[in-house]
């Protein structure tokens, strides 16, 4: 609190001129004039920190919502990934999923694509049925796709040309 100077009046505590120690303040009335504007300032301030707090605790609130979508998204994106390597082997034939296992360690970008390409996202729900059929069957589909597909789709994802002589389903 600034140090304050100026002239008092009796037991009234009536004040004719305050200066603070800068002499920027000049402040006329009474001690109880005085004590009720800090009263004032105090209060304000503490609904000013009650609404900096409010604002923090919304933040931390959405940041947690952020962080929980996002871990929803990635235990989902598991959940999928895992799905699609247990079907992949009952769906391709064996080079073609030879083929699939050498461009996930050689291109994992090219790889992701081609599996876009064979599961769409739009059908991503059927994943589901598709696993259930595998499991009661023990077996896949009788049409598999073969290692020429998956080279083509290769190809078509890196803008290669297609290969000469090979035979185009």
């Amino acid at each position: 609190m600034p140090r304050l100077r100026g002239k008092y009046k009796g037991k009234t505590g009536k004040i004719d001129l305050i200066e603070d120690i800068l002499s920027t303040e000049e402040l006329k009335g009474t001690y109880d004039d005085r004590k009720r504007v800090a009263k004032l300032n105090k209060l304000e301030d503490m609904k000013k920190q009650a609404e900096t707090q409010k604002q923090l605790d919304l933040i931390k609130k959405e940041r947690e919502k952020i962080i929980k979508e996002q871990l929803l998204d990635r235990t989902t994106v598991m959940a999928i990934d895992s799905k699609i390597d247990f079907v992949l082997p009952f769906v391709l034939e064996f080079n073609a999923y030879y083929y699939i296992n050498r461009l996930r360690n050689e291109d994992p970008q090219a790889c992701k694509q081609i599996i876009k390409y064979l599961f769409p996202p739009n059908d991503i729900h059927k994943l589901d049925s598709y696993v259930q059929a595998i499991q009661t069957k023990g077996r896949g589909p009788k049409n598999k796709i073969s290692y020429d597909t998956i080279d083509r789709i290769y190809r078509k994802v890196k803008n290669l040309p297609e290969r000469l002589g090979r035979k185009v389903a």
